[in-house]
């Protein structure tokens, strides 16, 4: 999900597949499609002058990759040709894409108007997210010495030891993205079943709580440029645990 000048773009479903879409904060507001096929796309992101929209998609190939739209002329760029990739995350001068591999672990990086990839890190990091001055990235990673404990840090863009490591404020954390003033990273955390959206102050102070929600596990989250909004997707997840049994 993306929240800039009054506007979001965010993953929904329609038909068989889940498409991109845009529309402002307008109750009235007629939202614009962007993909439009039998496909899952999601996890948007917006180059840095706003004509171009990076995304994961299985379009085409049945296998995710990472995209690029033109929103202007509406064409397509497949920008990488793994075994799976997922979570790309664009650089603030829009020239990098950095994202992850299923096949392989660790985090990549490709030029937004493509080429051959390049490995950023061994570890096992994923969900990367750049600082709004580019110079560092956010990351989640299963920490193996601390009892495969879910943990979150930044390294810098060009790779590298992390800087800093922080533990979630409760266990079921996700999607930790910078605050657009650099000054924390913000993240969702789930307990008994509800969602808030946490701060954690980049000066090792301690953690936050932003929202104060009753219900519902929070999909996906964005912050408005002067951080006086955040659009939430809010909801109930289902998972239904299904028995076969073989039969002669």
């Amino acid at each position: 999900m993306l929240f800039r000048s009054g506007k979001m773009i965010y993953a929904a479903k329609q038909g068989g597949g889940l498409d991109l879409w845009l529309r402002g904060l307008e109750e009235d507001a007629k939202p614009r499609r962007l993909t439009s096929d039998a496909a899952i796309a999601f996890q948007p992101h917006l180059t840095s002058d706003g004509k171009r929209l990076i995304f994961s998609s299985n379009r085409a190939t049945l296998v995710f990759h990472v995209w690029s739209l033109d929103l202007d002329s509406g064409t397509f760029q497949q920008l990488t040709s793994g075994q799976g990739e997922l979570s790309p995350a664009v650089s603030p001068d829009g020239k990098t894409v950095v994202y992850s591999r299923v096949d392989e672990p660790g985090l990549w990086k490709v030029s937004t108007n493509g080429g051959a990839a390049e490995k950023l890190t061994q570890e096992r990091y994923t969900a990367p997210a750049f600082s709004p001055g580019g110079q560092t990235i956010a990351f989640t990673f299963v920490d193996e010495k601390a009892g495969r404990r879910a943990r979150f840090g930044i390294m810098p863009a060009a790779g590298g030891q992390p800087t800093k490591i922080f533990d979630f404020a409760v266990p079921a954390g996700a999607a930790v993205q910078f605050t657009p003033d650099g000054t924390a990273l913000s993240y969702a955390a789930s307990q008994g079943g509800v969602a808030q959206v946490w701060l954690q102050p980049l000066d090792g102070g301690p953690p936050k709580q932003v929202t104060q929600l009753r219900s519902d596990a929070i999909v996906a989250f964005a912050w408005s440029t002067d951080m006086k909004q955040i659009v939430l997707s809010r909801g109930t997840i289902n998972a239904d645990a299904v028995l076969i049994e073989e039969t002669k």
